[in-house]
């Protein structure tokens, strides 16, 4: 991969602050300087140039370095040896996943080890947000958010809605708990959110979108992680152990046994909670307070979680269940377990 493919392929995104916080997969080249002065090269400049090459300047010549995808860019830890040099014989190293600084040991030539950091010199166009830019796409190209590293206006700023950034950004709102009231405008990606044959997304007020952009021109942050991100039909997901409720009074029916344990990658689903029910239209419902119900209707209205169905012919309301956690998720509404012979077992509803 050429250098400019690898900038190319490189995100990174930006906080609130103007400063990077992303995982990146490659590291592009660049100079780093390093701090200290245990190593006896306190403001020395180690280089990482294309082909994997690794430069002490003024102190060693560039020598090939050995390690993970140096090829394709700089990717974790790397080695290096360095034949002709006065005091140094080599170096080990690993980047950080921001990419703007590397941890490492230098080997001097007399076999003594020390530790170092070095923090990327920043250069306007390497792909890298470093300190004093607020962000850098590798361009120098305007209206794309970004303008000689920096902020074009109504970009990188926190938002409610779209309507609160430039014309060529979004509000990206994104969180695993929907705490988040705010978001950050960010420039569009290409088809980003294109006009239909696009998934749609549950946002955090427990309403489904077509599209991520639709939630954020509403306002609203759009749910995330453990793939809570995809409705069903006109319904999302929800964790309560995690903070991520239903909104608008609604209920969260969650596929998991009385004993309380969610399953994380499934939650629950936002359903709407009854304001009236009709008596008599069964069949009768174990919740699981222990309590029977007339029909799921009056179980969902006293928002209590299915236990099981009852078979016909069960007694009437008021009369405690008898909780079972086998197959095929029988339950007896009269409290007494040996009458689950007495008909068909009931079968748990999804």
């Amino acid at each position: 991969m050429t250098r400019r493919g690898l900038v190319a392929a490189v995100f990174v995104l930006v906080g609130l602050t103007g400063v990077a916080s992303a995982k990146l997969l490659f590291c592009p080249d660049g100079r780093f300087e390093i701090a200290g002065d245990g190593t006896g090269l306190a403001g020395v400049v180690l280089r990482l140039g294309d082909g994997g090459m690794v430069e002490l300047e003024g102190r060693c010549a560039p020598a090939a370095a050995r390690g993970r995808w140096v090829t394709n860019g700089w990717h974790g830890r790397f080695a290096v040896r360095f034949d002709v040099c006065e005091a140094v014989a080599g170096v080990r190293a690993r980047l950080e996943d921001d990419c703007d600084a590397l941890r490492g040991v230098v080997r001097t030539r007399a076999g003594g080890r020390t530790t170092f950091r070095a923090t990327r010199i920043a250069v306007c166009g390497d792909a890298v947000v470093s300190s004093g830019e607020d962000c850098d796409d590798a361009n120098t190209g305007i209206g794309d958010c970004c303008d000689a590293c920096r902020a074009e206006p109504g970009c990188y700023i926190p938002c409610e809605r779209t309507a609160d950034c430039a014309p060529q950004a979004v509000c990206e709102r994104y969180d695993d708990r929907c705490r988040a009231t705010t978001g950050t405008c960010k420039p569009r990606y290409r088809d980003q959110c294109p006009d239909g044959g696009h998934f749609a997304v549950c946002g955090c007020d427990g309403n489904a979108y077509a599209t991520e952009c639709a939630a954020w021109e509403a306002g609203v942050t759009v749910q995330g992680g453990d793939g809570l991100n995809f409705p069903v039909g006109k319904r999302c997901r929800c964790r309560p152990d995690v903070g991520l409720r239903c909104r608008n009074g609604r209920f969260c029916e969650t596929p998991f046994d009385c004993t309380g344990i969610v399953r994380p990658q499934i939650g629950g689903i936002c359903t709407d909670t009854p304001t009236a029910c009709a008596s008599g239209l069964g069949p009768f419902v174990c919740g699981c307070d222990g309590r029977t119900y007339e029909n799921d209707c009056e179980r969902k209205q006293a928002r209590v979680q299915v236990q099981c169905v009852c078979f016909d012919g069960a007694p009437g309301v008021g009369v405690p269940c008898g909780i079972r956690r086998v197959r095929p998720f029988g339950c007896d509404c009269s409290g007494n377990v040996d009458a689950l012979t007495a008909g068909p077992a009931a079968t748990r509803p999804e």
